[in-house]
């Protein structure tokens, strides 16, 4: 396959790694240490927000007398042994991030996570020093609904909006990267399956894993 684009942004979370699952896992614990059983729908609210946000939101939607700072500090100790050494990257994603490597694709994430998250879990797997850049929601004032983590994301990897593919796996990040007027893959993940059509309505291609990627020729 060679890349008629000139930089791919990829999501990490349900994206790159096989992670969604450590995340619910974690919102249980949380709330369950707090005696606060986790209503439906929460765990696909916060997932795509920031962590900052994520905490407020926790903070005041169940009255808790913890800061945001406490929250998310609480959080990434319960996040950081899964992504020092145990998750792992979903399947197809290695090869196809070395085949972009070799054509000269820049690569960058945009991401809900945090540094200290998505640097350990990206060496642990070997492809952390395949990308350009790292962008974070804390970086802009928007959610994923909204084009401004990947027009950061663009602007680092030195390329216009335009010249850039984005892989998301929520619908909101496929909307957000669409209105950045990039074009957009879907990526299955389990835990998006109830905006499954949605995403493929949306999205410029839809893919079950990355496999479908390497002798793809285009949209």
């Amino acid at each position: 396959m060679m890349a008629f684009f000139k930089a791919a942004i990829f999501d990490l979370d349900g994206t790159l790694i096989d992670s969604m699952g450590i995340w619910e896992t974690i919102d249980y614990i949380f709330l369950n240490r707090r005696d606060i059983n986790v209503p439906d729908g929460y765990v696909e609210i916060v997932k795509t927000m920031s962590f900052e946000k994520a905490a407020f939101y926790t903070v005041e939607r169940f009255g808790l007398p913890d800061s945001k700072e406490e929250v998310i500090q609480e959080w990434l100790k319960l996040a950081l042994a899964e992504y020092s050494s145990n998750i792992e990257l979903k399947p197809g994603v290695r090869s196809y991030l070395r085949l972009l490597s070799q054509q000269g694709v820049k690569m960058g994430v945009a991401t809900t996570n945090q540094a200290c998250l998505f640097e350990p879990v990206l060496h642990n797997n070997g492809v952390y020093n395949l990308f350009s850049a790292f962008t974070t929601l804390d970086e802009v004032e928007f959610d994923k609904s909204c084009p401004d983590i990947y027009l950061l994301a663009a602007d680092k990897l030195k390329v216009k909006a335009r010249e850039c593919v984005v892989f998301e796996d929520t619908l909101m990040g496929v909307t957000g990267a669409k209105r950045a007027k990039m074009k957009v893959v879907g990526v299955f993940d389990r835990y998006s399956i109830g905006d499954q059509a949605a995403i493929i309505a949306k999205a410029d291609k839809y893919i079950y894993d990355f496999h479908e990627m390497m002798d793809s020729s285009g949209f």
